[in-house]
């Protein structure tokens, strides 16, 4: 019916959601992340699609991934991604779906706490939890 590339070039190589819509009227959404094979933790693009149409609704960067976006009561939207080395570490992130945008509402990273100050995320310095694998 539809393809709808992603903008940045960067393949999906996980799984979508598909979210189920609010009235009869209205399209489904398609929520989608990337996987980027270099890059830091916003090296890769989370990104809602039109279910109808295939047009791109918003986009937005994340961590690298081959998870499904999770869907949340109140627009809210959890991702876990990213994995050790390459400029990047396992994190949980929280979006909030604004309709026609979409904001970073709470990262795993927010715990970050450089405690030997060598501007470096070191295991045991934030909250650890997340990666590109863990659903």
């Amino acid at each position: 019916m539809w393809i709808s590339p992603n903008l940045s070039g960067l393949g999906y190589f996980g799984p979508v959601t598909v979210v189920a819509p609010a009235t009869a009227e209205d399209a489904p959404i398609i929520l989608a992340a990337t996987y980027a094979f270099d890059g830091d933790t916003h090296s890769a693009d989370l990104v809602k699609v039109d279910g109808a149409t295939g047009q791109l609704i918003w986009f937005t960067s994340c961590n690298r991934t081959v998870t499904a976006p999770v869907p949340l009561p109140g627009g809210r939207i959890l991702l876990s991604g990213g994995y050790d080395g390459f400029g990047t570490v396992p994190t949980l992130d929280l979006y909030t779906d604004l309709g026609s945008s979409v904001t970073q509402t709470w990262s795993s990273l927010d715990t970050w706490n450089d405690l030997n100050e060598d501007g470096y995320v070191s295991p045991g310095e934030y909250l650890r939890i997340g990666g590109w694998m863990q659903q």
